[in-house]
């Protein structure tokens, strides 16, 4: 097998250094803008608010929410008309902005890597030089 030359090694590390390159940040990018309603719980999964006792606490002034719907104390309408509020009617939606970026996070940090390593190919490539110290395709005289 034949020894691989210095300059074919520089030609494929700026090559493969380029496309890894490319690749990592097109994927960072991608991961980093996403659209503002993923963030959101759709509307057909809302959750009704006896459901959601774990997950939300809802005050109104100083009081709980809870306790006001199980009294009969919450009244919905107009000054014309008005009528209880039952528990099912109320539907929440919720914020997992948090949770999603948390589970971005070992993607990013592996397309990071990959750029970082794509970088230092991009550099052996680009700075490379022959054991002599003179350019890998100067002729000797």
């Amino acid at each position: 097998m034949a020894p691989v030359s210095l300059t074919r090694l520089r030609t494929l590390s700026i090559v493969f250094g380029t496309i890894l390159f490319a690749v990592s940040v097109f994927n960072i990018v991608r991961l980093w803008r996403t659209p503002e309603d993923l963030w959101w719980t759709p509307r057909a999964r809302a959750v009704a608010f006896p459901e959601a006792g774990e997950r939300v606490d809802i005050y109104i002034g100083d009081e709980r929410l809870g306790p006001m719907l199980t009294q009969g104390r919450l009244w919905a309408g107009d000054l014309s008309h008005s009528r209880l509020v039952q528990g099912q009617e109320i539907r929440l939606v919720f914020n997992n902005r948090d949770r999603l970026l948390a589970d971005r996070i070992p993607a990013l940090m592996s397309f990071a890597a990959s750029a970082g390593a794509a970088v230092v190919l991009l550099l052996f490539g680009l700075l490379a030089r022959s054991p002599e110290g003179r350019e890998p395709d100067a002729k000797v005289s």
